[in-house]
């Protein structure tokens, strides 16, 4: 069996979903201020880790899904990130099998909430994934040190 590619267009929606769910000190959501051009490339790095894991994980079932036209790569990746975010949606909310959803769901939540913040730099970081300190690294022409 073919193994599922994460596309560029499943993981683009995924990030931008990602700043949709999160949000500023006002409550605002990121997405209003930042695209992902601003997210950090090491929070791109460990979003990308999650997602192909969350894949391979469950290759078979998305496999079957994708052959349904309800189910494009990019919805299931909403779905992964939206359960793990804990947004009380979940793939039992979509039109598939109880027994696969469960599948799905307990898998997604096995993974951490992404906790993704706007740095004082004006850059996207995700909470747990941001570069050493002791590294000083330039992005977006801005030097983060």
């Amino acid at each position: 069996m073919k193994k599922t590619a994460l596309t560029d267009l499943a993981f683009n929606g995924y990030l931008g979903l990602a700043l949709a769910l999160a949000t500023l000190g006002d409550g605002e959501s990121l997405d209003t201020v930042y695209e992902i051009e601003n997210i950090h490339p090491s929070a791109i790095a460990k979003s990308k880790e999650d997602c192909l894991a969350f894949i391979e994980q469950n290759d078979r079932i998305i496999q079957h899904l994708i052959n349904d036209e309800y189910w494009p790569l990019d919805r299931i990746m909403d779905d992964f990130l939206m359960v793990r975010s804990e947004t009380g949606i979940s793939f039992s909310d979509r039109p598939i099998t109880r027994v696969l959803a469960e599948l799905l769901d307990a898998s997604a939540s096995k993974f951490s909430n992404p906790e993704f913040y706007d740095g004082n730099d004006g850059i996207v970081y995700l909470s747990g994934s941001e570069p050493p300190l002791s590294d000083a690294i330039t992005f977006q022409g801005v030097n983060i040190t």
